[in-house]
């Protein structure tokens, strides 16, 4: 599978890092994001009383986008895309 490409020197974006945690009732693990923790577990509804496990980081990154021309937001799978590089034209000095 070819990768695509995307220009982030013309694209705002912001990384997106997702933490992989276990309940501690129900043993179930669930995905969030880092500094965003929630309230209850998402899988057996019981409201967090003790902090969950943090079991890992997901092994993959995630960036969120911002379309300049339209504005709509995207979340992409780094792994899916070849970043451009940026032409730096080198620096004279006289």
């Amino acid at each position: 599978m070819n990768k695509k490409s995307i220009n982030f020197w013309i694209t705002s974006n912001a990384a997106v890092e997702v933490v992989v945690r276990c309940c501690p009732y129900c043993d179930g693990e669930f995905y969030e994001l880092d500094d965003h923790e929630l309230e209850e577990c998402p899988l057996c509804n019981v409201e967090f009383d003790k902090e969950p496990m943090k079991q890992s980081y997901d092994s993959s990154t995630y960036s969120l986008i911002v379309d300049h021309k339209t504005g709509i937001p995207s979340v992409i799978k780094m792994s899916e895309y070849e970043p451009v590089e940026r032409d730096i034209d080198p620096v004279t000095t006289e």
